[in-house]
């Protein structure tokens, strides 16, 4: 639960969630902050506190905390020319598959920031292309198996027991084309 008023002895404020302590401001000699709490359910908060605003939102894999305070002297980006996952070079990228919109380099996304470890990781849990077109996520699976075993450090054998496995899920899957004219 995310804990929106307080004040402290030692003139931080610290905001919390579980066992996460995620952003700290100095406060004034005995000046307490408080804000409303999210409402019960709540997936996304914004509030005051002093002259910062927290903005916190709940996502299904992961929760964001983010501190914005006004009237800072503006600055140049340190991070400005930090290359990003694999790169301009693969932003335009084609897709591994004309029906899906997975690229090799959210393969490697996955990978290296999602912790996707397997085929299935990626075609079910990330991209969701498992549920949107089996087919193609099948036909995929290959080149997906590929740019992950870069991206992990695994072998040829790896590849083909992860494309085995896949093709076994995926088998799952499948609607015959007689049985999408009927639907």
């Amino acid at each position: 639960r995310l804990v929106a008023s307080w004040s402290t002895p030692a003139k931080t404020v610290t905001v919390r969630s579980g066992f996460l302590s995620c952003w700290t401001a100095s406060l004034a000699p005995g000046r307490a902050l408080a804000a409303a709490h999210p409402q019960p359910g709540a997936t996304h908060y914004s509030g005051a506190i002093g002259r910062h605003v927290l903005k916190w939102e709940q996502h299904t894999e992961f929760v964001t905390y983010t501190a914005f305070t006004p009237g800072l002297p503006p600055r140049p980006c340190r991070s400005a020319e930090l290359a990003l996952h694999a790169g301009p070079a693969l932003a335009d990228a084609p897709p591994l598959h004309p029906r899906l919109a997975l690229t090799e380099a959210g393969v490697r996304h996955a990978a290296a920031c999602q912790f996707a470890l397997t085929v299935e990781d990626v075609l079910a849990r990330r991209s969701r292309a498992l549920f949107l077109d089996a087919a193609a996520a099948a036909e995929a699976a290959p080149a997906v198996a590929r740019v992950l075993a870069d991206e992990l450090g695994r072998d040829a054998a790896w590849i083909a027991a992860q494309r085995a496995e896949f093709a076994q899920l995926v088998a799952g899957y499948n609607v015959e084309e007689s049985d999408r004219a009927g639907a």
